[in-house]
């Protein structure tokens, strides 16, 4: 909740010119593909919020910022057994493409990087370590300008993560995590 109130204030302070900055809060579910070179580890999908900030730097081109927080349950094997649940904290960076004339609708992609922080939450992976990673991004949605100020917007983001789970420095076993999150947002043009 800090987070977004930060992102709001600190996009109208910087805001130059009407129409360039965009404020977003989106309803997010995830799902995860999970590889781990050993045992069956399975991280369920997860419901939660995130915010972001974007710019329109050109007619056809724009940077967002965005920022989430999901808490996803974890078990090993088909789900028998449950190790608790971990917190993903994704930070990304992304520049957007609009290819298309602006309207009613605005669709665009868009590429960039951004950093996932985890912290465990309960269970046995509270004494195990997660260790922060960077991870290329993708995104692709559509904007429905409900009014010069007001926006609708339904998007996809997809994140390849690559970590490890560790206890005191020791990697236990390697992850690899696909995230594709679908999201549906209300923002405003300041």
């Amino acid at each position: 909740m800090r987070t977004m109130l930060i992102l709001l204030l600190a996009s109208a302070a910087v805001s130059s010119g009407e129409g360039d900055w965009t404020v977003s809060t989106r309803a997010c579910i995830d799902g995860i593909d999970t590889s781990t070179g050993a045992e069956e580890m399975d991280f369920y999908s997860a419901v939660y919020i995130a915010a972001s900030v974007s710019r329109a730097v050109t007619e056809m081109f724009g940077v967002e910022f965005s920022v989430a927080n999901a808490s996803h349950e974890v078990a090993e094997g088909d789900g028998e057994e449950p190790l608790g649940s971990v917190e993903f904290l994704p930070v990304t960076l992304s520049l957007q493409c609009r290819p298309l004339p602006r309207g009613e609708f605005d669709v665009y992609i868009g590429a960039g990087g951004g950093a996932v922080l985890f912290w465990e939450k309960s269970g046995s992976l509270d004494s195990l370590d997660l260790p922060a990673c960077v991870t290329p991004t993708a995104q692709l949605g559509i904007d429905w300008n409900l009014s010069p100020d007001l926006v609708l917007g339904l998007g996809a983001r997809w994140l390849w993560l690559n970590t490890g789970l560790e206890d005191g420095g020791f990697r236990l076993m390697d992850l690899s995590m696909d995230v594709m999150e679908l999201s549906l947002g209300v923002g405003t043009r300041l």
